[in-house]
């Protein structure tokens, strides 16, 4: 008997399995997040530099005495939308320092070199007030000229 029971454990489990997933249970390696409290905005616009849509540029929004914050990315067409993190849109309610940039330093992708000027990224004084919930539109029309961040893994010939 002991033999076997041994051997039909490998059905129950299964048949287990089958019986939770049938009733609605899900196995996931997450918990659901509830991200209503948080009052986030959802915040999208457009990114010109010298009047032109510019690819690529990574945007973020973060409170002045912090570096982290809600981040976005254009597209060909100049557009992004903010996210919280990697699963919800949104940027979370206050004052926010804004930070534009193409450099990609430290990221997956191979390196690009920096294209918007410096007084956007690392010495930016733009800045925008987020309101609670709702939705805001925030366009950055980029003008070229002045000192640009050198990416440290870019050689100047590839700039």
């Amino acid at each position: 008997m002991f033999i076997a029971s041994r051997h039909c454990w490998p059905s129950a489990l299964l048949l287990g399995a089958t019986c939770l997933m049938a009733s609605g249970c899900e196995f996931s390696s997450s918990p659901r997040v509830d991200y209503s409290s948080l009052g986030l905005c959802s915040v999208t616009g457009k990114v010109t530099l010298d009047g032109q849509p510019i690819e690529g540029v990574t945007i973020t929004m973060s409170p002045p005495d912090s570096f982290t914050g809600s981040f976005g990315r254009t597209d060909t067409n100049g557009f992004y939308r903010m996210m919280y993190n990697s699963e919800q849109a949104g940027v979370t309610e206050g004052e926010k320092v804004v930070r534009l940039s193409t450099a990609n330093v430290g990221a997956e992708e191979a390196p690009r070199a920096e294209k918007v000027p410096a007084r956007y990224n690392r010495d930016s004084k733009l800045t925008a007030r987020i309101p609670p919930g709702g939705a805001l539109e925030l366009n950055y029309d980029l003008e070229s000229g002045g000192a640009i961040e050198k990416s440290p893994s870019i050689k100047d010939e590839d700039r």
